[in-house]
């Protein structure tokens, strides 16, 4: 699959499947941008497949209001978006 200069969005990207998501694409050629919550996964990430960090709650609605405008901003349209973000949540009752 060549994806070369194509730019890559994958929400969730900083561990498991969004993680391995992101080296696939980057190695298809894609310039990507890794976003999830900030940690230090996100940034080892990015850095490892050449792309970008973008550290954004995707729970927060004024975040989210914000988020892909600041991308294309910054790097212009999005071509793929993988929403691939999700959120646990125990009940202990």
């Amino acid at each position: 699959m060549d994806l070369n200069g194509a730019r890559v969005l994958v929400t969730g990207g900083s561990k498991g499947i969004g993680a391995s998501l992101a080296r696939a694409y980057a190695a298809a050629g894609a310039n990507v941008v890794v976003a999830a919550r900030p940690s230090d996964e996100l940034d080892a990430v990015a850095t490892e497949v050449g792309g970008h960090a973008v550290a954004v709650d995707l729970t927060d609605a004024a975040a989210v209001e914000d988020f892909i405008p600041g991308v294309e901003a910054d790097l212009g349209p999005v071509d793929v978006l993988v929403n691939n973000a999700g959120m646990e949540t125990i009940d202990m009752a």
